[in-house]
């Protein structure tokens, strides 16, 4: 194999390697995204008192009782509007609705660290209508 050139070989194989590495960028860089910021009572978002509150949780899931939800949500208050108009006037973005269809038709299994950011906007929007 004296004639043949090893240069192509190496070329293709370097833009695999770049090309995960680029997917694997985009995946951290999703996964770790800060979220929105929320008004917090007792070091706990007004996301996780809204569920908890809604009582979607079984009472053995739940880390506070309605009641307890209902008492943070008065003390939040108003500080709570600007991120409630946010949630209320969230629009599910094509490319969102596009790739969640792709998921179900495919019946593919995606670990739910990497739908949680897809599902919590569409989610938090409504719990707050």
């Amino acid at each position: 194999m004296k004639g043949v050139d090893k240069k192509p070989r190496r070329r293709k194989r370097l833009t695999l390697i770049i090309g995960m590495l680029c997917v694997v960028v985009a995946i951290l860089a999703v996964v770790a995204w800060p979220d929105e910021r929320e008004p917090e009572y007792q070091g706990k978002k007004l996301s996780e008192w809204l569920e908890i509150y809604d009582s979607r949780r079984t009472p053995a899931e739940a880390t506070a009782t309605p009641s307890e939800a209902k008492t943070a949500l008065l003390a939040i208050g108003t500080n709570a509007v600007p991120t409630a108009v946010r949630w209320l006037s969230y629009q599910t973005p094509g490319w969102k609705k596009l790739v969640l269809r792709g998921f179900a038709l495919a019946r593919l299994r995606i670990p739910g660290f990497l739908l949680r950011p897809l599902y919590r906007a569409d989610y938090m929007t409504q719990l707050s209508a």
